[in-house]
């Protein structure tokens, strides 16, 4: 993606009730800068993590995943019980976008808010298509 290869300031931003300034990079849209400010600020020091809304009894669902994820059956439901639900981690734009591709893909995820995000794996922009979020899913079987 050229864009992430551009040097520069894309904006300057004055915040008018402090006057504090932030500068965009060239590589981060404005609305995108806002709307990770924005997210943060929501959290109040929380965490967004994306986690499975897969019931272990729903077999269809458990059958897609340890399909898409290419694992074993303890492995898909070890992903569904206690901190392993913590699945990525990240930028909540990057966590919706995420979302799209694992629904795209049958898999249904809420976005939580959580104090502690155990071992999430990090995503950011390397994850624009289905095999990268699911090899970032696959990470938490390591």
């Amino acid at each position: 993606m050229t864009e992430f290869c551009y040097v520069g300031v894309n904006a300057h931003l004055i915040n008018v009730m402090t006057g504090e300034r932030d500068t965009v990079g060239s590589c981060v849209s404005v609305d995108d800068y806002l709307q990770d400010k924005y997210d943060l600020e929501a959290a109040a020091g929380n965490k967004y993590v994306l986690t499975p809304a897969i019931d272990r009894g729903d077999k269809p669902a458990l059958a897609n995943l340890r399909r898409k994820l290419q694992c074993t059956y303890p492995q898909t439901l070890l992903l569904l019980t206690g901190e392993q639900r913590h699945w990525l981690t990240g930028k909540r734009r990057f966590l919706e976008d995420a979302q799209r591709l694992l629904l795209e893909q049958f898999i249904t995820t809420p976005i939580e808010l959580v104090p502690d995000t155990g071992e999430a794996a990090v995503i950011g922009a390397e994850t624009w298509h289905s095999e990268a979020v699911l090899r970032a899913v696959g990470k938490r079987l390591c």
